[in-house]
């Protein structure tokens, strides 16, 4: 992928999608959003211009390189591993990500309507 002028990335019901990997220090990308990639387990982040990262889905594993202006995280775990999301991403990324200003934690719960 050439797409080094890229500054925001939408993946939206990316059934295939397993792994996702930015190693690239020089990508210019600031916002990634990835919404409900069913079968997305891993994600490792690399880009330093990245300022804001959004997921919906399922728990995935989560790798953050080098992410130095990282600030704002909005994060939905749906499913069954929704708890331990939330518990992950209050132990872990607080440490990782030393300038985060910003956490916005939902775990979706599911509910029978009748």
């Amino acid at each position: 992928l050439t797409c080094l002028r890229l500054e925001n990335l939408s993946l939206l019901a990316c059934t295939n999608l397993v792994k996702l990997k930015f190693s690239c220090p020089k990508f210019r990308l600031k916002i990634l959003s990835i919404q409900n990639c069913p079968r997305l387990d891993s994600i490792e982040l690399g880009p330093e211009s990245l300022t804001t990262f959004e997921y919906t889905g399922e728990l995935a594993t989560f790798s953050f390189k080098y992410a130095p202006r990282l600030t704002d995280m909005y994060l939905s775990f749906t499913g069954h591993n929704r708890q331990d999301g939330v518990s992950s991403a209050l132990s872990r990324f607080a440490c990782d990500i030393p300038h985060l200003r910003t956490l916005n934690l939902v775990s979706v719960l599911g509910m029978k309507v009748k």
